[in-house]
């Protein structure tokens, strides 16, 4: 049940998706209670929710996630919660929380650097949240270097044809086309459109987004 709803989440099928990620969440909760089953299905929710654009409501599924997390006696417990710190880092950027994202990604990537190879798509997923903190802030300089950082990192563990390499080529076209490098822009934005096919459905966010820059430029 579980991974039919993460299955259709994956896939935009939302409403099927939310109905089979809580059954799944009940029945552990009825069993385990604050077992990192209960957590793993918490944060399939939180991702659900995030993909949805319903960030508050991400928020409290993450902030259930983590406590249980880093309460567990798990032995990959350190790499949940470094996980949950950079999903919620995200979360609060979107919300506007901006110092306390900076807080959450600065231990979610500390760890990162310490247990991971420096090209890898751990890596390459806090700096893509690191770029959106900077860009936030419209500190274009800083939000350039870590979303070069993320396109390293993605393409080293994953060649050119992966969703992190396509949304680090969008972030680097996001950032030239707010300092008026409109050609470069577009640039990176179709070689993001070439990175995604057969990668993700044309419903996905990422190709949402990246369609309508196109349609912009």
């Amino acid at each position: 049940m579980n991974n039919l709803g993460r299955f259709y989440k994956d896939t935009e099928r939302y409403k099927p998706a939310e109905k089979l990620l809580l059954q799944s969440l009940q029945f552990e909760q009825e069993s385990y209670p604050n077992s990192t089953n209960v957590a793993d299905r918490l944060n399939n929710l939180a991702s659900l929710y995030t993909k949805q654009g319903k960030y508050s409501l991400a928020m409290e599924y993450s902030h259930k996630a983590l406590a249980i997390f880093s309460t567990s006696n798990h032995h990959h417990r350190d790499e949940h919660v470094a996980l949950m710190q950079n999903n919620m880092g995200s979360l609060y950027t979107k919300l506007g929380n901006l110092n306390q994202a900076e807080i959450l990604l600065e231990a979610a990537l500390d760890y990162r650097l310490e247990t991971c190879q420096p090209k890898s798509l751990e890596l390459a997923g806090v700096y893509i949240n690191y770029y959106q903190l900077a860009f936030t802030k419209q500190d274009f300089e800083s939000a350039l270097e870590y979303a070069r950082r993320c396109l390293r990192s993605a393409y080293y563990a994953f060649g050119k044809q992966n969703l992190l390499y396509a949304q680090a080529l969008m972030a680097i076209g996001d950032v030239y086309c707010h300092t008026d490098c409109f050609s470069k822009a577009l640039h990176c934005w179709n070689l993001a459109q070439q990175s995604l096919k057969g990668v993700v459905s044309p419903r996905h966010p990422t190709c949402v987004k990246l369609q309508g820059r196109l349609k912009m430029a």
